[in-house]
């Protein structure tokens, strides 16, 4: 699978209520800095957000765009399709319903 598409500054990413993230202790210490629920699955934890980021301004827009963590400034090219596959789970229902990406076999 590749990714394909462009962000539509939805701000989605930044307020949805489910996250999918590479099991990881920064990824651990980035959901509980936010005071996510987290559940682990396999090497994924997902990660129930009771908030929007802090950071998302009113435009939709990173307020520390400069210095947001690897995982924003990656996202959504770093979630883990071979996990995905291995739990069964379709990439593109990670991502928000308006997002620009989508994952599509090569």
């Amino acid at each position: 699978m590749k990714i394909v598409g462009e962000c539509k500054q939805c701000g989605e990413c930044c307020r949805t209520n489910d996250q999918w993230l590479d099991n990881t202790d920064e990824m651990a210490e980035f959901a509980a800095a936010r005071g996510w629920k987290v559940r682990q699955r396999g090497k994924l934890i997902q990660a129930e957000a009771i908030d929007v980021c802090p950071h998302l301004t009113k435009d939709n827009k990173c307020g520390i765009y400069e210095n947001r963590p690897r995982y924003c400034a990656g996202y959504p090219h770093n979630i883990d399709l071979e996990n995905c596959k291995k739990l069964g789970l379709d990439p593109n229902k990670l991502l928000p319903g308006c997002c620009g990406y989508r994952f599509v076999d090569e």
